[in-house]
């Protein structure tokens, strides 16, 4: 089976032209890719099989994409807490 995959890996890079390509960067490619879509890191951890999330972390950066979304989904509290209603007696 090894043997098989190996072959087949070689010929889809002679194919591509990329030699420089190793297998490993599957693997790399298959995080970046679960990262944009959204995936949690720990769920790319357990699909990698990661022994913890710091391994996962060099895939960090890739999880910021959502980063500016986040403050929009959070609530304002500057209404709540300068309402100047509930300070009247």
């Amino acid at each position: 089976m090894a043997a098989r995959l190996r072959r087949v890996w070689e010929s889809a890079r002679t194919a591509v032209g990329r030699e420089d390509l190793r297998f490993r960067d599957l693997r790399h490619s298959y995080a970046s890719l679960l990262a944009q879509a959204g995936e949690s890191m720990t769920t790319v951890r357990d699909l990698l099989w990661h022994s913890s999330l710091i391994v996962t972390s060099r895939y960090a950066h890739m999880f910021d994409h959502g980063l500016d979304d986040i403050g929009k989904r959070i609530p304002s509290f500057g209404a709540a807490f300068c309402d100047q209603n509930a300070t009247k007696h």
